[in-house]
């Protein structure tokens, strides 16, 4: 069981990830990210900064918040990873400097 839940969190923080075609995640972190959710654990995650229409994992798992970056002007980074998933599941916050 994820040490977070173990500990009572109602929110954990991944500002981490990797890249994937299809958005699928290794067994062991869709398990990990079903137990959060069964758990009302929210995970949020980093879209991912490869400026590119493509998933990065955790974030595109259906459970997770993706976090993608704007400037101070609310307007998307040129770097922040964009698509169809994260408008359904996702938000923007400021991240530009």
């Amino acid at each position: 069981m994820p040490l977070g839940v173990n500990a009572g969190a109602h929110i954990i923080n991944i500002s981490g990830g990797q890249l994937t075609e299809i958005g699928e995640a290794e067994g062991w972190l869709e398990s990990a990210v079903q137990l959060c959710s069964d758990n009302n654990v929210l995970i949020v995650a980093a879209a991912g900064n490869d400026g590119c229409n493509c998933l990065h994992v955790p974030a595109s798992l259906p459970a997770v918040l993706a976090v993608g970056a704007t400037d101070d002007l609310g307007r998307p980074l040129n770097f922040s990873n964009w698509g169809e998933t994260y408008s359904n599941q996702g938000i923007l916050a400021p991240g530009g400097t």
